[in-house]
């Protein structure tokens, strides 16, 4: 009984070129078609794919077979398009980003906010970029990626003299570099392509009052790549 469970509970994983995931049930493998189920399908309806679209199997029992090996190591260093989200930590205060990625080519921007006290009310910025994203896949699983951006960045701060509140804004061109590395979570094949990661971000550029959030920065987040 406990083997027909953990067999039950088991599913093979099938992996194709275009980085897309099946869990299933293989039934068959062929020189020309692999066939098998869907994992959870009730139905249990069989269905096929050319085994020249396929990367390779992971088996329930740990075994793998290789369909293109070739085609794996020439896809490690591919760029990629998606949404990314992230999240970066500043003393005092932090910073939110969203990025379009399209084949590899970046678009976005973030909205950031700093430290305050009895004399600074608000501190604040704001910047909207573009740049190029390359990942190089380590294992399937885990990837580090370089991302160098260049962009536009304003800040904002208002400060409390005596009972006046004054607003000084600034704003400027920047080069932002962010090397990170993430690992690639496999939530079900809806969601195959989701992964965290975590890194580093340097804006080479300073305002003309120092803030921190326009310098350098620990950042995490996660994107879904499609």
């Amino acid at each position: 009984m406990f083997l027909m469970a953990s067999s039950m509970l088991a599913q093979d994983v099938i992996r194709k070129k275009d980085g897309t995931t099946v869990q299933s049930r293989v039934l068959e493998i062929g020189s020309e078609e692999v066939t098998y189920t869907e994992w959870g399908d009730a139905t249990e309806t069989v269905y096929a794919v050319a085994v020249s679209e396929l990367l390779c199997i992971n088996f329930a029992n740990g075994e793998t077979e290789v369909f293109a090996r070739e085609t794996v190591d020439e896809n490690k260093d591919n760029g990629q398009s998606g949404i990314s989200f992230e999240f970066g930590f500043i003393d005092g205060g932090g910073q939110v980003g969203m990025d379009y990625v399209i084949n590899g080519f970046v678009l976005g921007g973030s909205f950031g906010w700093g430290e305050t006290n009895a004399v600074v009310k608000s501190n604040s910025s704001w910047d909207i970029h573009i740049g190029y994203n390359y990942r190089y896949f380590l294992h399937q699983n885990v990837y580090i990626e370089g991302r160098a951006l260049f962009g536009y960045g304003s800040a904002t701060m208002e400060t409390l003299v005596g009972k006046t509140r004054e607003k000084n804004t600034n704003g400027d061109v920047f080069l932002g570099l962010n090397p990170r590395i993430g690992v690639c979570i496999p939530l079900g094949k809806n969601f195959n392509n989701i992964s965290i990661f975590a890194g580093y971000r340097w804006d080479i550029v300073k305002f003309q009052f120092d803030k921190e959030h326009t310098g350098d920065y620990f950042n995490i987040g996660f994107c879904s790549v499609f």
